[in-house]
C-alpha cells in the first residue's frame, strides 16, 4: 500500500505531464503569437513618445516592454484596435500610487481605437498570456481607475 505522500507526489507528477502536454499542443499557437514581426521601442505608439511622459518614471521589464511589441504588432488581431500606450513605468503613477507594478516596471496602460471593445481586448490578452504559460485567475487590480 502507498502512503500519502506518494500518492501526493504521484498526483503532482501526472498533473505536470498534463500540463506538459497542453503545452506542446499549443506551441504552434504560441509560436505565432510570439514570433510576431518586430517592433522596436522607438516603432511603438507611446503617448508622449517612447522618452516622454509614459516611461518618465524609469525602466519596463524586458517582457513587458516584449509583450507591448507584441500587441502592437498584432494590432489587427486585438479586438478595438491598439491607439496607443499611454503608460509603463510613468511619473504619475510613482507620484500618485508608489505601489503600482508600473513603478516596478511590470505594468502598461494602453488604450483602444473603440473603446467598447475593452473588455473583448482585456480577453484576448489573457488568453494569449494563458498560452504562454501566466495565468492569475482573474486578478484585477483595485486601483484600476479607467478603461484603458
Amino acid at each position: 500500500m502507498q502512503n500519502a505522500e506518494t500518492l501526493a507526489s504521484s498526483d503532482y507528477e501526472k498533473k505536470n505531464q498534463d500540463v506538459v502536454e497542453v503545452a506542446k499542443k499549443e506551441d504552434s499557437e504560441l509560436d505565432k503569437f510570439n514570433k510576431s514581426e518586430k517592433v522596436s521601442n522607438e516603432e511603438l505608439r507611446v503617448k508622449g513618445g517612447i522618452n516622454g511622459q509614459a516611461t518618465a518614471g524609469g525602466s519596463s521589464e524586458a517582457g513587458l516592454m516584449s509583450l507591448a511589441k507584441n500587441i502592437q504588432a498584432k494590432e489587427n488581431e486585438l479586438p478595438g484596435g491598439l491607439n496607443r500606450f499611454t503608460a509603463f513605468n510613468d511619473e504619475f503613477h510613482h507620484e500618485k500610487n508608489p505601489h503600482s507594478k508600473h513603478t516596478e516596471g511590470l505594468a502598461m496602460d494602453f488604450s483602444l481605437k473603440d473603446a467598447s471593445k475593452s473588455s473583448e481586448a482585456s480577453d484576448y490578452i489573457k488568453n494569449q498570456l494563458i498560452k504562454s504559460g501566466m495565468d492569475e485567475k482573474d486578478r484585477k487590480s483595485t486601483r484600476l481607475n479607467s478603461s484603458h
